[in-house]
């Protein structure tokens, strides 16, 4: 696994641009804004990676430049290329994915309505008796 990001190599503790992967990334976002798919636009370039690591590949902020690495994009090619993400996001009625993700509420507590634990039999009877025991303790709005 790489720890920098595709595009850039390490020297004297600086990251630099490594021009060959570069190259690479711009034509990446390239392909993506000529309208190919996200894995068609890697299996140009040579990769053949799942859709979701270019995704995140074109999604990487890093890619604009910050206090360690130079810039590899400009903004207006990073901001089309995710204004074009979204078009078609919306456009395969994906827009669920765009929608940040809201954590369902669970119940607090949960106990045991019996305390046999002495039931008899196999594990998986066992284990089938101990989990019909459990219950769920109803939240209170107070």
């Amino acid at each position: 696994m790489r720890s920098t990001a595709l595009g850039y190599r390490i020297v004297n503790g600086k990251a630099v641009i490594d021009e060959k992967e570069a190259k690479i990334v711009r034509e990446l976002y390239r392909n993506y804004l000529d309208g190919m798919s996200l894995c068609a636009s890697a299996e140009r370039v040579g990769f053949k990676l799942p859709a979701s690591s270019v995704s995140r590949i074109l999604q990487n902020r890093r890619y604009l430049g910050d206090d360690f690495y130079p810039p590899l994009i400009d903004e207006e090619t990073y901001s089309r290329t995710l204004q074009e993400r979204e078009r078609r996001m919306k456009a395969l009625s994906r827009t669920n994915l765009l929608k940040p993700k809201v954590p369902k509420n669970a119940p607090a507590e949960f106990f045991f309505s019996d305390k046999d634990s002495l039931h008899k039999g196999t594990p998986a009877e066992v284990a089938e008796y101990q989990y019909s025991l459990i219950r769920v303790k109803e939240k209170t709005n107070g």
